[in-house]
């Protein structure tokens, strides 16, 4: 079920120009009602894109007239940029900002981060369906290219923070520089997600099965694995699996 979560103020709004009346009334609905109004547009702008999203095709799956809709959105982009609003704000406080970095071995640490995305998508699966989409087509979006490049530029840092920051290096071979073996991790994972990015882009459906999210999955665990195994004294590698990190004797 989405949930409404309060905008503290040091997150990234790409929405500064919206209108605090017109943001207020719709604030001022149901969660429910809210609920199934942003489930049929973020739907409707992830299956058809901003240019061929039908208006009239969200307010008849929202169960609402259109001039209603218009009365809480001033008009479909004011509606879109709501939604993106809505989907970073779920990025950064439901995910990127969970990131425990109390856990010192990168390779754990990444199966913990790959656990979280993995929970935030069978809870919010909607609107971080629609937000990939978004940062996978950028250049469709001209009025936001600028602020969507720079939210994503932020994403990406954290990311590399996943990987650098409060790392312990002892595990790691002691004829392997621990730093560089970092960074080489970084672009494989980089180099990875690259080319997940362009098989995503090249399916016909912009939604993804539990069959598929468990063979991505599947597929990144293997390749972490193989990772710790190039770059870690033995007794420190472990199964690396779901939910799993047994060390081997």
């Amino acid at each position: 079920m989405l949930k409404y979560i309060y905008r503290p103020p040091w997150s990234v709004y790409i929405m500064r120009k919206r209108s605090e009346a017109l943001e207020k009334s719709f604030e001022k609905l149901t969660a429910e009602k809210k609920e199934k109004i942003l489930n049929a547009a973020y739907e409707e702008f992830t299956e058809k894109g901003y240019e061929d999203a039908s208006t009239n095709k969200i307010v008849k799956n929202a169960g609402i007239g259109k001039g209603t809709l218009f009365y809480y959105f001033r008009n479909k982009q004011d509606l879109f940029e709501y939604l993106i609003d809505e989907s970073i704000e779920i990025t950064f406080k439901e995910y990127l900002n969970k990131i425990d970095y109390r856990e010192t071995d990168i390779f754990n640490r990444l199966i913990r981060v790959g656990e979280l995305k993995k929970e935030v998508y069978k809870q919010y699966d909607i609107p971080v369906t629609f937000f990939i989409n978004v940062l996978l087509n950028v250049e469709k979006y001209d009025f936001l290219a600028k602020d969507l490049r720079e939210t994503r530029i932020k994403a990406e840092k954290q990311v590399e923070d996943i990987l650098k920051r409060n790392i312990d290096y002892s595990k790691f071979k002691e004829e392997t520089p621990a730093p560089k073996a970092v960074q080489l991790i970084y672009w494989a994972i980089e180099g990875y997600r690259l080319d997940l990015e362009q098989r995503v882009q090249k399916k016909t459906s912009n939604h993804f099965s539990k069959q598929e999210i468990a063979a991505y999955y599947a597929e990144f665990y293997e390749y972490m694995h193989i990772l710790q195994t190039a770059f870690y004294k033995k007794k420190h590698i472990s199964l690396l699996s779901e939910g799993k990190n047994d060390e081997s004797t």
